[in-house]
């Protein structure tokens, strides 16, 4: 039987742990892999060969996808059909109608997983950890403690960094339900966060020979390939992930940091235009698109981005960092010299005032210093030029010379002497 169904995965944080220095890329900006605040939605199916709706999906046609809906198979929960319609709301950018899609789903089956874990995971967003813990055991109570709702408050202790308490919780649990997905991912999850690499890699693989069709164990793959420094590994999971789930922001805003990292500008724009279309209130991704376009020589399109990261999140000092960047380096919108070096100057500033320490800071003291220097420097020149032109306009004008009116003498041509 051909089964769909549109699951969110049980990631809560992607942040990776690498070095500082090597999340600097192109010029010391800060292109950040996996700093969006909480996973949105993924899609997944399970033997969903020739299912017309998840078809729809893969080929970036949500409206194709959405329509298809009504003609969904037998055998899935009575919440799938609903719950897929508030993946593809939350995929067109209205979260509000995800989250009432959501909670339908979760009403008409109370044991149905899903639905659960995305509202848990819109509320970790948010930051509302007490309103998800508060809906995980209204739900939990609702489901008579079923074992598959059970596996979603996982979520809350991975979000709290309860690792230990995660894999003794997900243990117990695969003891109830050998087949629960989400319970192998948060022991994996919780792994990973306590270094325990290879021990997350044999979970996640056994996960997927159970199920090949999660993009979350793939991306979690990536993550562990991406701390141990192998980036073309990490790729290859990546891309794994979008084939699954196209709109899968954070694997786009991965590739498109890693794209970066090759030059290949045109590529990170792409994945990181497709993650801000889903997660639109990223500043990480806005800020590493913003370095993109830079890269590209997109100035105007750059300074658009890094100014809706700095909106997004005022107190992240690495948006200031960049668009001062911009300013100290490129020549954009109209802009004079000394408007840019001025706008630079105040840029660094204002990232040395939320940034204390840190591999950029000692290179926003020098810019800022330059960008002064350079500033004062051109409005010298500037007035030393216009002083001139101002003592060029006020001076008499000068005579011509007299002409000459005198003829000149000829000299007379030389005598040629007769040869002896």
């Amino acid at each position: 039987m051909h089964q769909l169904l549109f699951h969110l995965g049980a990631l809560v944080t992607t942040a990776l742990p690498l070095p500082a220095d090597d999340l600097l890329v192109v010029q010391a900006e800060a292109a950040q892999p996996s700093v969006v605040a909480a996973p949105p939605p993924e899609a997944a199916a399970v033997s969903a060969e020739g299912t017309e709706s998840l078809s729809s999906f893969r080929a970036g046609d949500l409206v194709a996808a959405a329509s298809n809906l009504s003609a969904l198979p037998d055998g899935l929960s009575a919440g799938a059909p609903k719950h897929a319609q508030g993946v593809i709301a939350y995929y067109r950018g209205d979260r509000s109608a995800a989250a009432r899609l959501f909670n339908e789903a979760a009403g008409l089956d109370s044991a149905y997983a899903p639905p659960v874990a995305a509202l848990i995971r819109l509320r970790l967003a948010e930051g509302d950890t007490s309103g998800a813990r508060s809906l995980f055991e209204q739900r939990l109570s609702a489901s008579g403690n079923a074992a598959s709702i059970e596996a979603t408050g996982l979520l809350i202790d991975l979000a709290q960094g309860q690792s230990e308490e995660v894999i003794s919780k997900a243990r117990k649990l695969l003891l109830r339900d050998e087949k629960n997905l989400d319970a192998y991912f948060a022991m994996a999850a919780a792994n990973v966060s306590m270094g325990r690499v290879e021990l997350a890699r044999y979970i996640c693989d056994q996960a997927i020979s159970r199920d090949a069709g999660r993009p979350d164990f793939y991306f979690l793959k990536a993550k562990i390939e991406l701390a141990a420094g192998s980036q073309n590994q990490a790729r290859t999971f990546l891309r794994r992930v979008i084939e699954l789930d196209p709109y899968h922001p954070e694997a786009r805003n991965n590739l498109g940091v890693l794209s970066m990292r090759t030059r290949d500008f045109e590529g990170a724009i792409e994945h990181l235009e497709a993650a801000s279309k889903v997660d639109q209130n990223s500043a990480a991704v806005w800020n590493n698109l913003g370095s993109a376009y830079k890269g590209a020589q997109r100035y105007d399109d750059a300074k658009t981005a890094f100014d809706k990261a700095i909106q997004l999140a005022p107190a992240e000092p690495m948006s200031y960092y960049n668009l001062g960047l911009l300013y100290f380096d490129a020549e954009f919108g109209g802009l004079d010299k000394i408007a840019r070096m001025d706008k630079a100057a105040e840029l660094f500033n204002a990232f040395l005032a939320k940034a204390s320490t840190g591999p950029a800071v000692e290179r926003a003291t020098k810019f800022a210093k330059d960008a002064t220097q350079l500033s004062k420097t051109e409005r010298e020149l500037k007035a030393q030029a216009e002083e001139k032109k101002r003592l060029k306009a006020e001076a008499p004008p000068e005579e011509p010379p007299a002409e000459d009116t005198e003829t000149p003498i000829e000299e007379p041509p030389a005598t040629e002497e007769p040869a002896p």
